[in-house]
């Protein structure tokens, strides 16, 4: 079963929570190893690992998270998620889920400069904005986020906006990090207003569709839709499909008990066959020979 964040842990009384205008945070503690879950993300998420190690297991990657780092995950982003805990038998994080109006409007009320300066920023050959990015926890990252619990118990009435500035000031020291360009490219495909095509792509590609299905679907005419695909993701919808579904086939061969028929289907392939070809041609081995592995 897929598990949907962040609903399912702020809907849960096992962790404590604090929700703001377009933003919320969960503490989340665990005091045993968890197994492979499948997480989609309905929303950003920042998380910085306190206790313990987490490893995401994302398309044909695993990255890995130890304590003291951070994880940036693009809302839509779907990933096999495990918990490893401390010596003493802790995991523990800290989870900022960030709506992108939350983030577009960091972008417009603090001014970090011009826009045509944000989307310079951004890698000229970068097909689409990265789903994951990792970052050390630097001492002006520590300091802001230590700075910020003190507020979620003063009920204050301006605290709510004191814990808006403080995750503002969070998010400039990600700006400032080595993972500054990714997060702009991330700013940026909000901000130019991609982020729906591309979100709406991340949770289709493994429906069994045309390209002309996808464009209906997406609310646009076929030419609208291959032009705003191209311009996004740099690559020919069929293409972008066609490797989208194998990076999760290979995921899902990889980290499940599932069978090549099942995983084969359950990516968006109605071709058993053709899945096969493809993925030896991607791979160099055919899906079987990589379960056996």
């Amino acid at each position: 079963m897929t598990i949907q964040v962040p609903e399912t842990l702020e809907q849960s009384e096992q962790f404590y929570t604090v929700k703001l205008k377009g933003a919320s945070y969960v503490e989340y503690r665990q005091y045993r190893e968890q197994k492979r879950n499948e997480v989609t993300l309905s929303t950003n998420l920042l998380g910085i690992v306190l206790d313990g190690a987490k490893i995401l297991h994302i398309d044909a990657v695993d990255y890995h998270i130890p304590k003291g780092n951070a994880v940036f995950l693009k809302k839509g982003t779907y990933f096999m998620s495990e918990v490893l805990c401390s010596e003493e038998g802790l995991y523990g994080s800290m989870l900022f889920f960030l709506k992108d109006q939350f983030l577009e409007d960091f972008i417009h009320e603090l001014g970090i400069y011009p826009v045509d300066k944000l989307l310079a920023n951004v890698r000229s050959d970068a097909k689409s904005p990265p789903s994951i990015f990792q970052l050390n926890v630097s001492p002006f990252l520590k300091a802001g986020l230590e700075s910020l619990f003190p507020h979620f118990d003063h009920h204050h009435i301006h605290a709510s906006s004191l814990v808006k500035l403080k995750l503002y000031e969070i998010l400039l020291s990600i700006l400032g990090s080595e993972a500054g360009d990714d997060f702009s490219h991330i700013l940026n495909s909000i901000y130019s207003q991609k982020s729906d095509l591309i979100s709406f792509m991340e949770r289709s590609f493994i429906e069994p569709n045309s390209v002309s299905q996808y464009a209906k679907d997406s609310g646009r005419s076929l030419t609208a839709f291959k032009k705003e695909f191209s311009d996004t993701f740099h690559e020919s919808p069929k293409k972008w499909v066609t490797r989208k579904r194998l990076e999760r086939a290979h995921m899902l061969l990889t980290n499940t008990d599932r069978n090549v028929t099942e995983v084969s289907y359950d990516v968006g392939f109605v071709n058993l066959s053709n899945f096969i070809t493809l993925f030896k041609k991607q791979y160099g081995v055919t899906p079987k020979q990589l379960q056996k592995a």
